[in-house]
Parts: C-alpha cells; structure tokens; sequence
C-alpha cells in the first residue's frame, strides 16, 4: 500500500508467535501481586470504546440524504451536477459548519482582499443550488446559509458509526468500526494545490490534523479489538 502524497508505503509482514505475544503484551495490562501473593489482572484501562453517554437507547441510525459531502480523502460533492473548486468549496464550508454568516463564509472561501465579494458569493450560491437541488441549499433568510435535511458529510457518518460501536459486543463493533473506516479514501481534506485559494480554511481551522488524529484512533481501536480476539490477519490489514 503506497501513499504517494504523504511518501508512505507499508508492506505487508508475517507474524510469529513471538510477535503476537510481544503485541498483545502491548495492549494487555501486565499481572499485578496481590495481597494474597497471587498475580491477578488489574482493571484494564478504558482503552477501547467510550461508552456512549446517551445511553444504548440514544437514536444512531444514520438519516436518509442526497448529497453527500465527502472530506476524509479528495473533497467533494457527491449526488447532483459537478462543481466547480469554488463551488465544492462553499458547499463543504456550509456542511460543515452548519450554520454560517456571509461575512465568514466570504473570508473563507474568497480568502485576501477582492472588491465585489457579496456578489461573488452570490453568483456562487444561485449556480450551486441549480447544480445540486435548491431545497439542499435554502435562502439565508436570517443572514445565516444551512444545507438542507438532505445534505449530510461524510464526517457525521464516520462519528454515527464510531458511537454505535461503543455500545456493541466486540464482534458487531469491529464491522461497525470497520465500516466507519470504509468511508476514508485517503489522507482527510486533500484538496488540488491549484484551488488552494478556495480550501486555505482547511489549513487555518485545522481541519487536516484533526481528522488525521481521529481517524489513527479508530483504527487502533478496531485493530486491539481484532487482536483480541486473535483475528491478527485481519488486524494486519
């Protein structure tokens, strides 16, 4: 597996015993003395999956869309017409962020002084809205944009899927873990160098790093709750 853009490649490798033992030996709490004199496992720490604090009753089932906004690989707009850079751009902006004045959305997208931006924005948001549906891109009638019920990011789906595994045995949560993983086609929020102008946000709120760090997390968890339960193949994987 090669990841030309962050100069990475992995390489597949052959596990013996010894190394599965030296791995589990890393995940598993070392034996601790009594004060019988016997050796017993402490408490394991909560390494795995946080339990879900809306309890095992909250609603995790994923809702119903049109478009969906993908950000964990290449950004882009799936379910409508093509956009532009500039239009995918606005239109992750808002998904993201859920509610945004025209003022932020403007320093955004049309980062570094420009006469005529309002308009811009404008323009921007009339060519969207024919190209993926006006009911997923309301009017601000508040001054604020929304994307529509039908909208959702692939972000939302990634945390729908991590949170339901908190509360499943271990086998349902790898697959729901592993399905959370599925959605990630690459490094999070890459975007061409020639549309810098229109993602500088990504680097200024820290979108890359974040969702870098997030997605590491899951897939160690997936990976310890495989070794687990000695699926060390597919841990590998």
């Amino acid at each position: 597996l090669g990841i030309a853009d962050l100069a990475l490649t992995c390489m597949p490798v052959t596990l013996d015993h010894d190394d599965v033992d030296a791995i589990i030996d890393l995940v598993e709490p070392p034996l601790v003395e009594a004060d019988d004199g016997t050796e017993e496992s402490p408490t394991a720490p909560a390494v795995l999956l946080e339990p879900n604090p809306d309890g095992p009753e909250a609603d995790l089932e994923e809702p119903a869309y049109d478009i969906l906004v993908r950000v964990l690989g290449d950004i882009r707009v799936e379910g409508g017409e093509p956009l532009t850079a500039k239009q995918t751009a606005v239109v992750t902006y808002i998904a993201l962020h859920e509610s945004v004045s025209a003022d932020r959305l403007e320093d955004a997208v049309w980062a570094g002084p420009m006469t005529s931006r309002r308009k811009r924005l404008a323009n921007t948001m009339s060519e969207c809205r024919a190209l993926i549906g006006r009911r997923h891109l309301p009017p601000a009638t508040d001054g604020r944009y929304r994307t529509g019920p039908g909208v959702v990011t692939d972000l939302e789906l990634f945390d729908l899927r991590t949170k339901r595994a908190a509360d499943q045995p271990p086998e349902e949560a790898v697959e729901s873990l592993r399905s959370a993983l599925d959605l990630v086609t690459g490094p999070p929020f890459t975007y061409r160098t020639a549309d810098r102008s229109s993602f500088s946000w990504v680097d200024l709120e820290n979108w890359t790093s974040t969702w870098e760090l997030r997605v590491a997390s899951e897939a160690e968890r997936c990976a310890i709750l495989l070794l687990r339960q000695g699926r060390i193949d597919d841990a590998v994987l």
